[in-house]
């Protein structure tokens, strides 16, 4: 399917229009992808608009806590929002679903990696604490 060759290759397809597409390259190692995927109200550290992917997920990675970014290209509905990036420290894909993700990608940092910066925080709140 589509949506497995994404995660496998990285290579992830945004739809912008009919039959039209902004394609990005994310390592898969980097980062799980999960094509067609959110999580509702799960935004917790962060609801972003005119962010471009790259910048998305380097702000979830470079903060200790956030697991997941989801992103679209183009978020329908409403007023419609451009380059929209939800950062989540609970999002996860057992708990995400499709309904109303048409065009949003769900990309999950791998499991080893938040932990090691979630425990990171942890040491340094404690000695900052401790004195």
């Amino acid at each position: 399917s589509l949506g497995a060759a994404q995660r496998r290759s990285g290579v992830v397809l945004f739809p912008t229009g009919v039959q039209q597409f902004q394609v990005e390259y994310i390592p898969p190692a980097d980062w799980e992808i999960h094509p067609r995927r959110r999580c509702a109200g799960r935004r917790d550290l962060g609801n972003l608009q005119a962010t471009p992917l790259r910048e998305c997920l380097a702000k979830c990675a470079a903060h200790p806590l956030c697991r997941s970014a989801t992103f679209w290209h183009w978020q329908p509905g409403g007023f419609g929002f451009e380059q929209r990036c939800f950062l989540s420290s609970t999002c996860q894909p057992s708990l995400a679903t499709s309904e109303g993700a048409d065009g949003a990608v769900l990309f999950e940092r791998p499991a080893g990696k938040a932990r090691q910066d979630e425990q990171a925080l942890m040491r340094r709140t404690l000695l900052t604490l401790g004195g």
